[in-house]
Formats: C-alpha cells, structure tokens, sequence
C-alpha cells in the first residue's frame, strides 16, 4: 500500500516534522506563497540588526500556528519567496533556547513543543522554526509590545490578551468561527485526555497486611494500600456475609484534578472580562465529576453558570461559595426566571427552610397568582411545597421516599436508601456525571436527583447563613 505524500500542511501538523528535514526543504522549495502553515522571514531573529517588529511578528506567527493547525517559520526568504539566505552572524545569534525563551515569554500557556533546525541550499543557510497544532489552545499573548515608526508614532506589534490565529499567509486575532473551533479543539483534547485517565485503573500487588480473620470464600485477601496506620482494613470478597462495609473506589489519578482546574483557568483567559463558562454543559458536567477537587476561586463561576444557564446539579457550589454570593444568585434567578433553569433555584430555597421557603411562596403569588395563565414554573413550585413531609430534600427532589431511582452499576435504589447514605449518593452522582459527559444525556435527570441526595445535608448546614443574606438583600 502506497504511503500517504506528507504535504507541507500535514507535515505543519506533525508533532517533530524536522526529524525528516530532507522532506520539509523540499516541500519548503515548492512552496510559492506564504500559507496557512507557511511564514517567510528575510533576515534572522536575533542580533543588533533585528527590529522589535520583527521579533514579535515572528512571535505573533508561532501562536497563530499553535492556535490553529501548526506552521513552519522560514528564516532567509524575503516576502517574494526569493531565497536569500542568512548571513553568518545572523546564522551565529540562532540558538534553540533563545527562540522558545522569546516566544514563551509573550504567551499563556507556554506553546508545549518548539522544534528548530539549519540548513545549506544553494551554498546559502536557512533557519526554520516549527511550530506544531498545541493541545493547550487557547495560547493568548501576556503581554503589549509597541515600535514607534518614522513619524515618532507608536504602532502596536504585539497586543496583550490577545488570541491570535492563522487567517491565510496571515496572523491576526481570531474571528469568532475561530475562537469557536478553538474552544473545540480544547473540548475534544480535554474529553480524551479525560476519558484516557479514568480508564488508566492502576491495580497494585496483592501484599501483606492485617488478615483481620479471613476465612475461606474470600475471593481477594486483605492489601494495605496506604501507609497510614490508622487506615481501616478493607477486604474485598464474593460472600455478602463477610462484607463489613462498602468500598466508594476513586477511579482517576490525581493528575486529572490538576487538569481540571488548568480547564477552568482556560476558561477565564478565553472568556476575557466576561463571567463566563464557555465551554458548554458537557465539559461543566466533567466538572461536576470532580467538584470536590475544584479550586474555590472558580466555584462562583460555576455557581453562576448553573444558576444562569443551565439546569444541571449544583448545590455543591453553595456549600463552599460565600452566603452572600449564594443569596444574591438566588434572588437574582426567582426575580428573573428562566425555566427550567429557575428550578434549581426553588431546589435551594426549599432547602434553605420553611422561612425561605414561604417568602418566595409569597414573591411569586404577588408576580403571578392574579395572572390568567400564570408560567408553569409557578405551579411547579407549588405542587414541590405542597406536601407535608419531614425531609425537605423529598420536597427538594419532587418525589416521595418510597420512589425508585435507576442508579447504572447499583440497579434500582429507593430515594430513602439514597437519602440515607449521602456518600454512596456522591459516588453514584460523579458516575452519572461521567456518563452526561460521554453523551448519555438521560443521565441528567438523574444526576440533578442524586444531587440533592448527596448533597442536601450540606446546603442546609448552611442554611440560616444564606437566609440571613437573602433576607438582607431582598429586605424580608
């Protein structure tokens, strides 16, 4: 079977395309214009001769390349394409460090991988740069580089914050097309890299450890897999008789947490001065997976997307954002409503207390009782208080203790049973989220219930703080 030809585009999104630098010369010489993935440079980068501008357009290049699908920096070719070669002190002042030190010192997060070679044509020599595809888009610029012209004025060569991308032989910011199919790449490399972890299931030896009386049936002895002393033996064994306990089993590595938050970091840079999540409901169930784990900086942002945008669980964000925040996004969801988005809202104040719970009971009868067709959302609120119950999380949840939840890998749990082991719930929450994630989205139903299973205690702990806000702000 006959190989592939590496065009000059595909050898730009190689990962170390220089590796067969015979190859890309030859598709360097049969290159006609500058390209998507093709930058001319007539002179060199460094030395006593080089502009500002020169640097940093070279810079503006190299991220434009990285935000988009790799490039090739050609040093000793003019703008015509006429191959000039560089002189030998220009030649002198290349060096590999230097040219990934210049680059990564204007943009965030530093472009992960920077390849560089010489070489003779002609009896003249040429540097090229490489830049390949990065899986850390978006790159955006750190900081503002100016160069004054012949008139004294100031013209602007590198702008701060800026996201550049690859438009034709040219670098410049990033349409919004653009900086969609950025975001894209982003989703697409994070969801691997995500999925790549939680199936990396580490299985350590079987060793010595307190045998705590096993018996005959055990199906794996016992492993101490900690070096706290104080941590419990766990034995894992076919026979229902033996088990003491249940075993909640994290199934990612640590690294992934690190990603997680590197996710969000993203976001913030991507979204500018906009509060904003922008990379959809898919990577904020992701998210949810791995909540505990979740830098608190960026809990108010989430908060803020659920309580926005999207109907989705989110109660966890309310147990560690500040109460005034929490109390300004409740009002701020029941004053603006916004179905089914505004349920989440009516899930907190229920939780909250019979006083929260009466004064937006009030609220919305002054907004919509007298109206002939009052919106749904009044009479799903009404139908959630309307019973007497003694757990206001059965209220929370719309259903009754007795209903059955069909939790994957547990089969069918009864609300009770999930009400009463709140971890276990967490478990079966992460899983449900993982499995929105994936694209199941007949999970979500579920996901919001095992929510406020997992997580209803801890809302009203704090309760009468939130309240107390709520009562402030909305002068109750």
């Amino acid at each position: 079977m006959a190989r592939p030809v590496r065009t000059l585009s595909s050898l730009a999104a190689e990962a170390d395309p220089l590796d067969t630098l015979e190859v890309v010369v030859e598709r360097l010489r049969s290159a006609t214009a500058e390209s998507r993935c093709l930058e001319w440079k007539s002179g060199g980068l460094f030395g006593p001769r080089v502009t500002v501008r020169t640097k940093y357009r070279a810079v503006k290049a190299a991220i434009s390349f990285a935000n988009a699908d790799g490039g090739f920096l050609l040093f000793g070719v003019d703008p015509k394409g006429t191959w000039l070669g560089l002189a030998d002190d220009e030649m002198a002042e290349f060096d590999p460090a230097k040219v990934t030190e210049l680059i990564n010192g204007a943009v965030f997060p530093d472009l992960p991988v920077i390849t560089y070679a010489q070489f003779s044509h002609a009896g003249k020599n040429f540097a090229v740069v490489h830049i390949p595809p990065s899986p850390l888009v978006p790159h955006a610029t750190t900081k503002d580089v100016t160069e004054a012209d012949a008139s004294g004025t100031r013209k602007v060569v590198l702008a701060k914050h800026a996201v550049y991308y690859r438009h034709g032989g040219k670098s410049d910011t990033a349409t919004p097309l653009q900086l969609q199919r950025i975001v894209e790449k982003r989703i697409l490399h994070v969801r691997d890299e995500l999925v790549r972890r939680v199936r990396e299931v580490s299985v350590p030896a079987i060793g010595q450890g307190r045998s705590a009386g096993v018996t005959t049936g055990t199906a794996v002895a016992v492993a101490r897999l900690t070096d706290d002393p104080s941590a419990p033996v766990v034995r894992l064994t076919r026979d229902p008789g033996q088990g003491s306990g249940v075993l909640f089993h994290e199934e990612l590595s640590d690294g992934l947490f690190e990603e997680i938050n590197n996710v969000l970091d993203a976001n913030k840079l991507l979204a500018g001065t906009a509060n904003q999540f922008v990379f959809g409901e898919g990577i904020y169930y992701r998210v949810y997976a791995e909540r505990h784990h979740v830098q608190p900086v960026h809990a108010d942002l989430l908060l803020k997307t659920a309580c926005r945008e999207m109907y989705a669980p989110f109660l966890f964000w309310l147990t560690i954002v500040p109460p005034r925040l929490a109390a300004e996004e409740i009002i701020r969801a029941v004053h603006s409503p916004k179905y089914p988005v505004v349920l989440s809202a009516f899930r907190a104040v229920v939780l909250l207390g019979e006083e929260a719970t009466a004064w937006l009971d009030r609220f919305l009868d002054r907004q919509y009782k007298r109206l002939t067709q009052p919106p749904e959302f009044y009479w799903t609120f009404k139908n959630m208080v309307g019973r007497t119950v003694t757990d206001r999380r059965l209220l929370a949840m719309r259903t009754t203790a007795t209903a059955a939840l069909d939790v994957p890998g547990s089969g069918v749990l009864s609300v009770s049973q999930l009400l009463a082991a709140p971890e276990g719930s967490a478990a079966h929450l992460s899983r449900a989220c993982l499995r929105v994630f994936k694209g199941e989205g007949t999970q979500r139903t579920l996901a919001r219930q095992l929510d406020t299973a997992a997580h209803g205690r801890q809302v009203e702990e704090v309760a009468a703080q939130i309240w107390g806000e709520i009562r402030q702000l909305a002068g109750v």
